[in-house]
C-alpha cells in the first residue's frame, strides 16, 4: 500500500496548501480504506480524474468565504463602466485609433471582467474571482500604455487608475466597514494623483507655470497617502499573532 498512498498523497497536491494542511491526513486514510475494501493495489485512471477535477475545484472555490468589501468594490466597478460605456466611451457616429465597434476605446473588456469576477465572488469562488480581478487590473494598465503610446482617445490615465482601483479592492478578503472606508480613501487619494499627473501633461505641453508644481506636490502627496490608506497593515498583523501564537 506504500506506492498508492504515494500515488494519492501526489494526486492531491492537486488541492490548495491550506486545505491539504486541513484535511489531507483524514482523506488520505479514507482513500486508502476504500482501495482496500475493492483490493486496489494501483490507482485507477477513473480515480485519478475525479482527485484531479475535485482538487481544481477547490482552487477555484478558494477560501469560500464571500468578502463584503470585495463584493461591494466589484459591484461599484461594474456600475462605472456601464455609466464609462454609455456616456463617455459610446461614439458611434466617429471612428478614429483604438475604437472597438461604437465604443471609443476597448476599456468595456475591463468592466466585463470585473462583472465576471462580481459572479464568481457572489457563487463563493474566490479563488477564481481574485484571478479574474486580477486580470482586469492588467487589462487596465495594458490598455493605458496602449492609449499613451498610439494616440488612442482613452482609456485615460485617471479611468485607467479607477478602473485599477475598483479590481484592487475587489481583491480584499474584509468584511470590515472601517477597511472598506481605507480602501476608498486610498482610491481617492490615488484618482487625486492620477488627475494631477494628467493636468501636469497637459500643462507640458503648452507652456509650464508654476501651477505645474503645484500639481507635482499634490500627486507625490496623494501617492504616499494611498499606500499608506491601502497597505494592508492589519494582515499583518494578523498573522504575526497567529505565529506567535502556535509558536
Amino acid at each position: 500500500m506504500s506506492n498508492l498512498e504515494e500515488e494519492y498523497r501526489r494526486l492531491l497536491r492537486w488541492y490548495p496548501r491550506a486545505w491539504r494542511d486541513q484535511n489531507e491526513e483524514v482523506v488520505l486514510g479514507t482513500l486508502l480504506d476504500s482501495a482496500l475494501a475493492r483490493g486496489l493495489t494501483a490507482l485507477t485512471v477513473e480515480d485519478s480524474r475525479t482527485i484531479r477535477l475535485a482538487g481544481l475545484r477547490q482552487r477555484a472555490i478558494g477560501s469560500g468565504q464571500r468578502s463584503l468589501v470585495g463584493t461591494l468594490a466589484l459591484a461599484t466597478g461594474v456600475a462605472f463602466t456601464v455609466f464609462y460605456c454609455a456616456f463617455v466611451s459610446w461614439d458611434p457616429s466617429h471612428t478614429f485609433n483604438g475604437y472597438v465597434g461604437p465604443f471609443t476605446n476597448p476599456s468595456f473588456t475591463i468592466g466585463l471582467l470585473l462583472a465576471i469576477s462580481l459572479v464568481l465572488t457572489i457563487r463563493r469562488l474566490t479563488f477564481a474571482a481574485h484571478l479574474v480581478a486580477m486580470l482586469a487590473i492588467a487589462v487596465s494598465v495594458l490598455f493605458g500604455i496602449l492609449a499613451w503610446s498610439m494616440g488612442w482617445l482613452g482609456p485615460s490615465l485617471p479611468a485607467v487608475v479607477l478602473f485599477s482601483g475598483f479590481g484592487v479592492c475587489g481583491l480584499s478578503r474584509s468584511n470590515r466597514i472601517s477597511r472598506g472606508l481605507l480602501l476608498v480613501s486610498a482610491s481617492v487619494c490615488a484618482e487625486f494623483a492620477a488627475v494631477s499627473i494628467d493636468t501636469m501633461r497637459v500643462q507640458s505641453e503648452y507652456v509650464l507655470s508654476p501651477f505645474w508644481q503645484e500639481e507635482t506636490t499634490i500627486a507625490v502627496v496623494a501617492v504616499i497617502a494611498a499606500i499608506l490608506l491601502a497597505w494592508p497593515w492589519h494582515y499583518r498583523r494578523a498573522r504575526d499573532i497567529r505565529s506567535s501564537e502556535h509558536g
